[in-house]
């Protein structure tokens, strides 16, 4: 029989000589004021909360969930998240919820999960985040799954280096990742660095195929927002030392420092390439 261990409990004490009337009148607490009253409370967290019941729909969706994905609490209320909602996959591009989703494992096995993954946002791009997953149980019966989550990354001193960087023109105004300017700069710094230090880096460049006629035939706009969609989902998947920018037109370069052989680059490559074919934007 599966553990509690590490398990969401939530039990009242309703006076009652009768355990059955107990057990009834808590689920009726349960499912007529519980939800008022972690409203105020799990909105009021920096984390996505959802919750979903033991068939796997969605009942609960906080305002940093909706913030976090793009996706409101009345788009995805009932359904479940593997319905074209978050997808999560993991750096290889696997979907999760296929074979191996979180909040599935947790009601499985009555146990909480903690794992790195990437969700599919609204808007098409690939968000890092880091997930936390528990059962819900109340008086030793499991009445579904909570997950929290949170994107990876994203601090203060990004943004302000973002900041900074858009008042000396380095950023791609477009994308939002760094322009060929800041590309030559950087790339001269690290060959100084390599020079004087050792200190290893490999160049990826890539671009995407066919994006001309891609452009002749959906517009310039949704062109646009596939250059946006790639570059967030590859800044999201490197490490906080490695650096992209948009080389020009759809022409990406990443600067991968620490890296300094073929199989390297190759296996930092294939992550990229199968992260960005997992991703999908509706036309």
């Amino acid at each position: 029989m599966p553990t509690l261990k590490n398990s969401v409990f939530i039990h009242f004490l309703v006076p009652s000589k009768d355990q059955t009337a107990m057990d009834n009148k808590t689920i009726l607490l349960f499912e007529n004021i519980l939800p008022v009253l972690c409203k105020d409370i799990l909105n009021s967290v920096h984390d996505g909360v959802y919750i979903v019941d033991k068939k796997m729909r969605i009942i609960f969706w906080n305002e940093e969930a909706e913030k976090i994905t793009g996706f409101l609490g009345e788009e995805v209320l009932g359904n479940t998240c593997s319905n074209n909602i978050l997808k999560h996959v993991d750096s290889s591009g696997l979907n999760l919820c296929l074979s191996a989703c979180p909040l599935m494992q947790t009601l499985k096995t009555n146990q909480k999960l903690v794992s790195e993954v990437f969700l599919h946002h609204k808007n098409g791009h690939r968000v890092p985040i880091q997930i936390e997953t528990s059962p819900l149980i109340i008086n030793n019966k499991l009445y579904g799954a909570i997950e929290f989550f949170r994107k990876i990354g994203d601090d203060i001193g990004c943004k302000e280096r973002l900041e900074i960087l858009n008042k000396q023109s380095l950023v791609d105004h477009l994308t939002g990742i760094s322009n060929r300017r800041h590309i030559d700069i950087t790339i001269e710094r690290k060959i100084l660095e390599f020079n004087r230090y050792g200190w290893d880096f490999s160049i990826a460049l890539f671009d995407i195929d066919n994006f001309k006629t891609f452009n002749d035939n959906y517009g310039h706009t949704v062109g646009d927002d596939i250059l946006k969609i790639i570059s967030k989902t590859i800044t999201g998947s490197l490490r906080s030392f490695d650096f992209l920018g948009r080389w020009g037109g759809e022409e990406f370069l990443a600067i991968l420092p620490e890296i300094d052989s073929d199989e390297q680059l190759k296996k930092y490559a294939i992550e990229f390439l199968e992260l960005l074919q997992s991703q999908k934007l509706g036309i």
